[in-house]
Parts: structure tokens; C-alpha cells; sequence
């Protein structure tokens, strides 16, 4: 009886550690258009540990793959239908099918009431990817 248990929760220590090692994997990858769901790119070099035993194979690349695919920190446009501010530091909007979150860049908090959008209204914007992930918008319009 004393053995089962201890097998048991070996087995389940085992699987812990595969989810673990999976969601770390996924981890790393994070969808950056919300037009292109196909669109992935790497987090930058130095976002998390890297191998000390001299391991290959799940080194993040220091170029992508595709040119085209947004890095940290580029500047980037969008256009979407604006939902709604989530609190003061980021916003909902719907671009195609998917519903995503952008944070306000501090500039932009300060003065979010005197860009009077409209819920369900079309807007503009310049963003960035920082470091965490995160959609950082710097720049925002109206659509008329």
C-alpha cells in the first residue's frame, strides 16, 4: 500500500514537471498581430535563463526567422474598433476576431478623457511590445 502511494505521487512529480517544461516552452512565444493569428514571435534574447551545459535546441534565435515579424520595442501600427478602457492603464479593442489589451503609455493616461472614443468607435494607433510582452500604445486617434 505504502509503495502505490509512493508511485503515485513520483507519477504525478513527473507529470508536474512535463506541464511545467511545456508551458515554459510555450512561454516564449507570444502572438504579435492580431490580424495575422499565424504571427509569432520569439521573446528577445535574455528574457529568461539560458542553458548552462551547453544545450541546443531551445535557444531563442537572436534574428527571426521572418523579417517581417515584430520585435521588442519597433514601432508598430493597428487599427481597431475600441471596446472600452479596462482601467487606467490599458484598453480593450477588437481587431478581427480577437478581443486584445493594450496598455497606455503614461503620456496618454494623463490625457485619455480629451480623446473622447467612443465605444464601438474605430481608432488608430502606434505601439510597441515592451519587454514583458505587453502592448504599449504611444500614440491614439479617432476614426471619424
Amino acid at each position: 500500500m505504502k509503495l502505490g502511494r509512493a508511485l503515485l505521487v513520483i507519477l504525478i512529480v513527473i507529470a508536474l514537471a512535463f506541464v511545467f517544461l511545456e508551458f515554459r516552452e510555450n512561454a516564449k512565444k507570444q502572438v504579435v498581430n492580431g490580424d495575422n493569428a499565424g504571427v509569432v514571435a520569439e521573446k528577445p534574447e535574455g528574457s529568461e535563463e539560458t542553458p548552462d551545459d551547453g544545450e541546443k535546441g531551445n535557444e531563442v534565435s537572436e534574428t527571426p526567422e521572418n523579417p517581417d515579424t515584430p520585435v521588442a520595442n519597433e514601432e508598430l501600427k493597428g487599427k481597431a474598433i475600441y471596446l472600452g478602457r479596462i482601467d487606467n492603464n490599458s484598453i480593450e479593442v477588437e481587431e478581427g476576431d480577437d478581443y486584445l489589451a493594450y496598455r497606455l503609455a503614461p503620456h496618454i493616461q494623463e490625457n485619455f478623457e480629451n480623446l473622447n472614443l467612443e465605444e464601438k468607435g474605430w481608432i488608430e494607433f502606434t505601439y510597441y511590445i515592451n519587454e514583458h510582452g505587453q502592448r504599449v500604445m504611444t500614440e491614439i486617434k479617432k476614426i471619424p
